[in-house]
């Protein structure tokens, strides 16, 4: 019999092993003798147990297309630990340690792999869409609302991509088209600093990101002429376009990553 939880991860139904343990639990009070009632039978859990071990072992092979050679690889090529990745054993017997190099590896990748990205068929979309599952999983891990801020982030940017491809352009944009080129022009040049640490970068950063500020939350220039990247940031955090800038602006004062 097939497992019965491949074919939802495989079309999207199933997008997360936190959605993959639901589903198992859901199912195992149907068919576990002590909880399914008269139906249910230790033949029928063991089955479902199996499948569900066989699933999250090779989660992220079925949500995402790899190959259990790539999956293989991932580790050689400096992508991080297979418990970082989920791959190359059993993502459920650890949870994704966070790692603030790899945080800012994961973030260079996505941003190269096109970030804020719209994929254009499906080979493109999965492996985007893996690249952008382990960046949020550091973001998750980092704590905070950091993966709020970076989606709201990539949602602010995406309908700016989306209304300058229309038919209608006269549709209003939630941020003008520099200010949101601006606003990646910042996150290019933090994840370019987190491989120099020069102090120069470091303090021109801040002033541009002041100057965004400015422009766009009006109230941001009375934190301007040598006010802390902490001070900077206050109160932004509900801001599309600034919010995740902000967490990436205070968190230069740790010191480059250099990755």
């Amino acid at each position: 019999m097939a497992n019965r939880f491949v074919g939802p991860i495989k079309r999207g139904e199933i997008a997360t092993i936190e959605e993959l343990k639901s589903r198992f639990k859901a199912l195992a009070k149907e068919t576990h003798p002590d909880l399914g009632g008269d139906g249910a039978s230790a033949l029928d859990f063991s089955a479902l147990r199996s499948e569900y071990e066989a699933a999250l072992t090779d989660f992220h092979r079925h949500r995402f297309g790899l190959s259990a050679s790539l999956a293989g690889r991932s580790h050689s090529r400096g992508q991080g630990s297979p418990q970082a990745d989920g791959l190359g054993g059993n993502p459920s017997r650890s949870s994704t340690v966070f790692s603030r190099p790899e945080l800012y590896r994961r973030l260079r990748e996505v941003r190269r792999g096109g970030f804020p990205k719209i994929p254009r068929h499906e080979k493109e979309r999965l492996r985007y869409e893996y690249r952008r599952y382990l960046a949020l999983a550091l973001l998750e891990a980092r704590g905070g609302d950091w993966r709020a801020r970076f989606e709201a982030f990539e949602a602010a940017q995406l309908r700016g991509e989306a209304v300058g491809q229309a038919e209608n352009l006269g549709t209003e944009l939630e941020y003008a088209g520099q200010d949101l080129a601006r606003g990646l022009c910042l996150l290019d040049s933090i994840l370019a600093w987190h491989s120099s640490g020069l102090e120069p970068e470091r303090a021109g950063i801040i002033l541009e990101f002041g100057k965004l500020v400015l422009d766009l939350d009006g109230g941001g220039g009375a934190v301007m002429g040598g006010q802390s990247a902490r001070r900077l940031g206050e109160g932004l955090g509900g801001h599309p376009l600034l919010g995740f800038l902000a967490c990436l602006v205070e968190d230069l004062s740790e010191g480059a990553s250099l990755v």
